[in-house]
This record gives structure tokens, C-alpha cells and sequence, in this order.
């Protein structure tokens, strides 16, 4: 949709199970949670705005993920339906468990995570398996959801 609320589709996929969202901090590309894959696609942004190049970015082997978000670091972090994992994927597309709960007890199926707190250092994590909302110390900054760039 554009700022007068006028819709198209962007991008004719298809996707395999399509789920989080998060632009990266050139705002050149989108990221997209394929839960079925298992794993994230990024979708480059054309100069005039339009879908690019679509390419794997990272695949989970066996786990449901969910959720995305970026730190300022350029780390995507990946939170995983099951088995209760967030996934740290850093810039050069390396993975790396960042949280494990096996017992299911604090991150209990875990759906999407969002940046938040006074330094924007804090990562929240929604859960539908015990219906909470977790808040991690992160120690590092998130990057803001995406602003509108004017000409």
C-alpha cells in the first residue's frame, strides 16, 4: 500500500508458508520468513521500488520458523516455532542458537520478536505456547521498523 492507501501485490511468489517480515538497514532488501522451507528468502528492492532478485538467505534444517527482526549489527534474528530456538544469522550468513529452551518453559513455541526498552536493546519475543511475552537483555541495539524515505 502506498501512503493514499492504494494496494497491489508486490511480489507473486510463491512462498513457501509465508510468515515474518523485516526490511534490512539499507532498506534494499525484505526478508521473509518461508516456515515451510525451513528457513528465510530475501527479496531485493528494485531503484522504482519493484520486487528484484528473490534468493535463499538462510535455511533451518528441521524447525518451524516464525519471527524476524534485525539488530543494528546487521545480525537477523530468527525465532523458531519449534523447537524453541532464537537463531542469530549473522551478516555473512552464519548461525548460531542465541537462545535454547528445550523444557519449553520461557520460550515456549516462540512466534515473532520485536526490538523495544528505553536503548532499544531489548528483545521481545512472543509466545503462543505459554501466551506470554519474554523480554531479553539483548545488549545490543535493534534496528527500527522501517521509515518512510523521502525524495
Amino acid at each position: 500500500y502506498d501512503t493514499q492507501g492504494n494496494g497491489s501485490v508486490w511480489h507473486n511468489g510463491p512462498f513457501n508458508f509465508a510468515n515474518g517480515l523485516a526490511l534490512n538497514h539499507a532498506q534494499d532488501s525484505i526478508f521473509v520468513v518461508s516456515s515451510w522451507l525451513p528457513g528465510v528468502e530475501k527479496v531485493e528492492i528494485n531503484p522504482d521500488g519493484s520486487a528484484g532478485e528473490r534468493s535463499v538467505y538462510c535455511t533451518l534444517p528441521k524447525t518451524v520458523p516464525d519471527g524476524i527482526a534485525f539488530d543494528l549489527e546487521g545480525n537477523l534474528l530468527v525465532s523458531c516455532y519449534t523447537p524453541n530456538r532464537i537463531f542469530k544469522i549473522a551478516p555473512d550468513q552464519t548461525a548460531t542458537v542465541l537462545v535454547d529452551d528445550w523444557e519449553a518453559h520461557t520460550l515456549s513455541n516462540p512466534t515473532n520478536v520485536a526490538f523495544g526498552g528505553p536503548e532499544f536493546d531489548q528483545l521481545f519475543v512472543s509466545n503462543l505456547g505459554r501466551w506470554h511475552i519474554l523480554k531479553i537483555n539483548y545488549g545490543q541495539k535493534g534496528m527500527p521498523l522501517a521509515s518512510h524515505k523521502r525524495n
